[in-house]
């Protein structure tokens, strides 16, 4: 639509020249053999590697990681297993579409990377009564006085 409000012209129509050749490319790809190295559309070649289910390649990962965060993180909030059983889904999903190669594939690091930390984040999150450790150089422990000196001094 052009920005007057009208529709534009429609598209020519094909001249005889164009629908020939189309006609002829047609019947000579339709006389090739098929390539049986090839193999059918959507499946790989034979000796290829297989198509990746990403789905299926992160289920049992994020299956774990919602189990030990259901555990370590929420007991509060008491998922049930049909809960834990669709967070999981739904997570393999959303990672499936962000890492399409699945696990081994090019991007796949940053998942690794992202539920490495979460884990340690977690362990040391519950080590530490629900908080996080702080940052930066760590506090001298206090020493204790030793007894033996207030014994002394009295």
């Amino acid at each position: 639509m052009d920005y007057s409000g009208n529709s534009p012209d429609p598209a020519p129509p094909l001249g005889t020249e164009t629908l020939r050749l189309a006609a002829e490319a047609d019947a000579v790809l339709s006389m090739a053999p098929e390539d049986p190295a090839l193999g059918a559309p959507g499946e790989p070649a034979p000796g290829a590697a297989p198509l990746i289910d990403p789905v299926e390649s992160f289920r049992p990962v994020v299956t774990g990681l919602v189990g030990i965060t259901c555990v370590t993180v929420l007991p509060q909030w008491e998922l049930n297993d049909q809960e834990r059983g669709e967070l999981s889904e739904s997570m393999s999903m959303c990672l499936a579409q962000l890492f399409p190669d699945g696990l081994d594939g090019k991007y796949a690091c940053w998942f690794r990377l992202v539920a490495c930390l979460g884990v340690i984040t977690v362990d040391r999150a519950v080590k530490n009564g629900g908080k996080l450790p702080g940052i930066g150089p760590k506090k001298p422990a206090a020493e204790p006085a030793p007894e033996h000196a207030a014994a002394q001094a009295a």
